[in-house]
């Protein structure tokens, strides 16, 4: 995603990013879209005044551009950019992509990301499940925090297989009491599939 690549005709986001530039370009031509993730990325880069895409031959990349004090604007390459702003720049875009009966999957997006950034990209990650499903893996306290505990699945690895369910009704109690956080909760002990019995 760092790196210019050769223009292509697949204007959806591809799983590695390496089409960002063209996803954008074609994101672009709708405005609401666009202004949505700029918005966004506005807050998780402070001064971000834009991002263009810049077409030399068969290759496009990225530009962005950031006022500096004394309301100077810098441009900078995405090498120059943080792998955290790139990646939430390219989760941004795969959620404004998503259609109606898709599946977005992502794999612990807080990675790089400041935690800081977690709310921003929940509530648009959370919006853009209004039209298509949204699967998130993560350790991410921040993210956890900002869903619903009951859109909270648990995911457990006992005995060689995998188990995945609903967050214990206990730990969802405290929860809603507002006795404890998540990330309250998995400081002091493991999130628990509910009805499943500690491990010996």
């Amino acid at each position: 995603m760092r790196v210019p690549h050769e223009v292509t005709e697949r204007t959806d986001l591809d799983e590695s990013g390496s089409n960002l530039a063209t996803a954008i370009q074609t994101l672009r031509t709708r405005a609401t879209a666009w202004s949505d993730v700029m918005a966004a990325m506005e807050k998780i880069i402070p001064g971000l005044t834009r991002i263009e895409e810049v077409v030399s031959g068969r290759y496009i990349g990225l530009r962005w551009f950031q006022r500096r004090p004394g309301n100077k604007e810098a441009e900078f390459t995405s090498t120059e950019m943080s792998a955290g702003a790139i990646r939430a720049l390219a989760i941004l875009v795969a959620a404004q992509q998503l259609r109606p009966h898709e599946l977005l999957i992502l794999e612990e997006p807080e990675v790089a990301l400041h935690p800081g950034a977690m709310g921003v990209l929940f509530d648009s990650l959370k919006a853009a499940s209004r039209h298509g499903s949204v699967l998130i893996t993560t350790h991410s306290p921040e993210l956890l925090d900002a869903a619903r505990d009951e859109e909270i699945l648990v995911c457990d690895y006992h005995k060689s297989a995998t188990e995945v369910g609903p967050l214990d009704k206990g730990q969802r109690k405290l929860v809603r009491d507002g006795l404890f956080s998540i990330s309250e909760i998995m400081r002091a002990e493991p999130l628990r599939i509910d009805g499943q019995r500690p491990h010996s």
